[in-house]
Order: C-alpha cells, then sequence, then structure tokens
C-alpha cells in the first residue's frame, strides 16, 4: 500500500503565503475607509412619509436640490406616505446601512414609538438620527364666540364648561391631540376630543363654533387668526413671537417649560458608519445656510434648527419619553 507523506512546504513559500494572508486581511478596514472617504459616488434616496405637494414634502425637495449641489450627486427624494409616516421610516430601516438611503421624517415618529403596539421597527435602535432641520411653532386658539382671549379665561371657561366642551385635532394620535391632552391635564380640565382627518378639514367646524379649540401649527392657523374667526389664547413655544404680538406663552401661564412644536429632521438606518452620518450632519448644516433653503423656512413659517446626531439624539429620546407618558395617561390605544 502507498502511503503520501505530508511535505511541509519551504520556508520562503510559507512566508510568502503568511504575507500574502497579511495583505489581504489589512485590505479590508482600508476599502471600507476609502469607501466612507469616497461618499458620495451613486445617488442618495431619501425617503418622505409624507404625500407629494404638501409642505413637508416640499422642504424636502428644496433640501435634497440644495444637497445634490453640494454633494455632486443626486439625492432623490421618494415619497412613501401612509401609516403616520410609518411606511417611510420601514423602507428606510428594510434598508442597507451604507451611506445611500436617509428618512425625512417629522416629530410624529417619536409619537409612534409609545403609540403602535406592533410596530415593525424600534425608533431607538433601527434608527440614527443625523439632524434636525427645523421646527414650526404652535399655538392654543379658540372659536370667535367663546368668552376666552387668555390662559386664564381658558382655565375659567373649561371649569365652568368643561362637560360641554371640544376640541379639534386633525387626528386621533398626531401631536395636536397629545399637546391639547398635556395642557388639559396640566390644568386639570376636561374637554371631550373630535379628531379629523387632517387640520384642514377641522377648520370650518373651529370656525364655526362646532368645535371650540385647537393647537395647531402658527403657519396654518394665522390666516384665520389675522381675519378675526379665531382667537390666541396661548403659545407652546419657548418665547413669545413676533407675528403674534401680546399673545402669551403656556410656559409664563402656569405651564413651566413646556413647549411643543412640530419637528423636522433627517435619520439614516442604524449601523449607518459614523462618519457618514457625520459628513451628512455637516452638509445639512451648510445647506440650511443656503439662500433658497433660508427662503423656504420664513416661507413656511418655520424656525431652523441644524442641530447635529449629538443634540438630535437625547432630544428624540425626550420627545419619545414624554409621548409615551402622555399616551399611557389618556389610555389611547391605536392598531
Amino acid at each position: 500500500m502507498y502511503i503520501q507523506k505530508h511535505r511541509a512546504k519551504p520556508l520562503n513559500q510559507r512566508r510568502a503565503v503568511t504575507v500574502a494572508a497579511i495583505f489581504v486581511a489589512g485590505l479590508l478596514p482600508v476599502t471600507h475607509s476609502f469607501a466612507q472617504a469616497d461618499w458620495p459616488n451613486k445617488p442618495i434616496r431619501l425617503y418622505v412619509g409624507f404625500a407629494a405637494g404638501g409642505p413637508t414634502d416640499v422642504f424636502a425637495r428644496v433640501l435634497a436640490r440644495q444637497l445634490s449641489e453640494q454633494l455632486k450627486q443626486t439625492v432623490l427624494v421618494d415619497n412613501k406616505p401612509g401609516a403616520n409616516a410609518n411606511l417611510a421610516a420601514e423602507a428606510v430601516v428594510a434598508s442597507p446601512a451604507d451611506g445611500y438611503t436617509f428618512l425625512y421624517n417629522s416629530s410624529s415618529i417619536a409619537i409612534s414609538a409609545g403609540l403602535y403596539k406592533n410596530l415593525k421597527y424600534d425608533v431607538r435602535k433601527d434608527l440614527a438620527p443625523v439632524s434636525m432641520v427645523m421646527a414650526l411653532p404652535t399655538v392654543l386658539v379658540a372659536t370667535s364666540s367663546v368668552p376666552v382671549s387668555n390662559p386664564a379665561e381658558f382655565v375659567s371657561y373649561l371649569t365652568a364648561n368643561g362637560a360641554k366642551s371640544f376640541f379639534a385635532s386633525g387626528g386621533a394620535g398626531n401631536a395636536q391631540h397629545l399637546g391639547m391632552a398635556m395642557i388639559l391635564r396640566n390644568y386639570n380640565l376636561q374637554a371631550t376630543h373630535t379628531p379629523y382627518k387632517g387640520s384642514s378639514q377641522a377648520y370650518p367646524d373651529l370656525i364655526s363654533g362646532r368645535v371650540q379649540f385647537m393647537l395647531d401649527a402658527v403657519p396654518s392657523l394665522m390666516p384665520h387668526i389675522k381675519d378675526k374667526s379665531l382667537k390666541p389664547i396661548a403659545l407652546a413655544t419657548a418665547k413669545r413671537l413676533p407675528e403674534l404680538p401680546g399673545i402669551p406663552t403656556l410656559t409664563e401661564s402656569g405651564m413651566p417649560g413646556f413647549e411643543l412644536e412640530a419637528w423636522y429632521g433627517v435619520m439614516a438606518p442604524a449601523r449607518t458608519p459614523e462618519a457618514i452620518i457625520r459628513k451628512m450632519s455637516a452638509e445639512i448644516a451648510k445647506a440650511m445656510d443656503s439662500e433658497e433653503v433660508k427662503r423656504t423656512i420664513v416661507a413656511q413659517g418655520a424656525r431652523p434648527l441644524e442641530t447635529g446626531p449629538e443634540k438630535f439624539t437625547p432630544y428624540l429620546r425626550a420627545e419619545i419619553e414624554r409621548y409615551s407618558t402622555i399616551i399611557k395617561a389618556i389610555d389611547l390605544k391605536l392598531d
């Protein structure tokens, strides 16, 4: 029987194999590093959780156009509305974490974390904050027929008439609904919630007096405030606004530190390389300083935020916590 004996490779051949293995192993992080340094080298997709043509979409497209100019790569806006903007978030979470997919969403994403039991993603674990971009101030208004013009009169009126009073919102579980619930609980008041399919559908009933109160974005309500069909009661902002002189904030009217704004920001799939997140954050900050973006922010009645991941991450967690708290307090459940 013939048995082949194992022969050791010559020393110089073994050395060559070892050197080659070390070289190949060393290529992996180097190649990855080059990929990040070369980013972006193909188009970027920006998912928007709202329908085309609305104010959220309009700003997202202006931002995408400016980023395209800066990055020398096309930033494509992909509208994926539905399920309180969660469909867009799901699409981003399911995408590769390679720096070519981002999410443009609103404060609704913080609400979803505590509102939906069967959410297909975890905001804290599956998405990485990149940068906030802007926020819309909100104001509490009353229909012109109720004898309420300031926070004190608001409290007195609902103390006496809470059982037959109604407040509107653009939908159950949105920021308008939950913000108003926070206000009522703070003052120990009651009023019945009347949800509509969007703010614009609530306005006719609010103006006619079928519902008496609403918390909504200042720019949306301003035309009705100017024609005096609605009365501003208090601002849910940190400071008073020049466009509403004389209207106090809730912070100075019995709710210290209370702010409620509709904010917007950019996120990426978790595990996206930190270098790419930081570069995109820097590019967004640069874009926010462009004239076109500035004009769009002013036109929408918003204020710029320009915060990077260091500020966005704790802010997002705090927003999730406070919305989850009020959702539990009012025992709100949605499928």
